[in-house]
């Protein structure tokens, strides 16, 4: 059993090697150019923009179970885990029509979180992943000290939650985006890295707040701290891909 196992991570690992699995990479990056907007819009509590945004993420999802199928026929249990994400989508998308933008935020991290697993479970790297684990970091302090309860919250609880951001972090700092994989000019990608440099900068300042600041100040850290993710994971979305859509409709 246990042969079989690594006989048939490697079979799928052989396929991303492929010039057909270079083609899923891409598919990839493009739902989540797709995918991006409709997170960024969600959150915002633009769901106007949201739900226009999501045609073009409906359309990258069939591309991608699409290119999938044809190259990594293999991996374990993909069709299970693209049925769960078109239905964390569909859910999504309800959600935004009906104007429940908390609702709609939960279902659009099950969806994503669908394909992190999926490539978690075939060994599969990718980028965007580290900045999705570093948002869930970000997500729990920024819960905690905006909270107005904070005082009530034990040092020790909060500095657990500063360390796993601050291992998140390291993770996103220490890796380099493939510029060609995701369409970055020259001057993308120096937009990229100037924006990668303000979330650490961010970063650095809430750690530091959360030390030794009021609950004020913290909370104020927190906020910015929120920007500054928002602000550099916007450089991943296509947000032209909408207005060109609905310019040709």
């Amino acid at each position: 059993m246990t042969t079989f196992k690594y006989l048939f991570v490697f079979t799928f690992l052989l396929l991303i090697a492929g010039c057909n699995t270079s083609k899923v990479e891409q598919a990839m990056v493009e739902f989540d150019e797709a995918f991006i907007p409709v997170y960024y819009y969600t959150y915002i509590n633009d769901l106007e923009r949201a739900e226009k945004a999501f045609t073009v993420l409906d359309l990258k999802y069939q591309h991608l179970y699409s290119d999938f199928e044809q190259a990594t026929t293999e991996a374990h249990e993909w069709r299970t885990s693209f049925q769960m994400l078109a239905g964390w989508l569909d859910e999504a998308q309800f959600a935004i029509r009906e104007n429940n933008a908390d609702l709609a935020l939960l279902q659009l991290d099950h969806a994503r979180y669908e394909l992190m697993d999926l490539r978690w479970r075939e060994d599969v790297p990718y980028y965007l992943d580290k900045v999705y684990d570093l948002e869930a970091a970000i997500d729990l302090v920024v819960e905690v000290s905006t909270d107005p309860m904070l005082e009530l919250y034990e040092w020790g609880e909060l500095e657990t939650m500063i360390e796993d951001l601050e291992e998140a972090w390291r993770e996103v700092h220490l890796a380099n985006v493939d510029p060609k994989m995701f369409n970055f000019s020259n001057q993308k990608k120096v937009k990229e890295e100037d924006r990668k440099f303000n979330l650490g900068l961010a970063i650095k300042t809430f750690v530091i707040a959360a030390e030794y600041a009021d609950t004020t100040v913290v909370a104020n850290a927190a906020y910015n701290l929120e920007v500054a993710y928002l602000d550099y994971l916007y450089i991943f979305g296509d947000f032209e891909a909408t207005k060109t859509y609905y310019a040709f409709k």
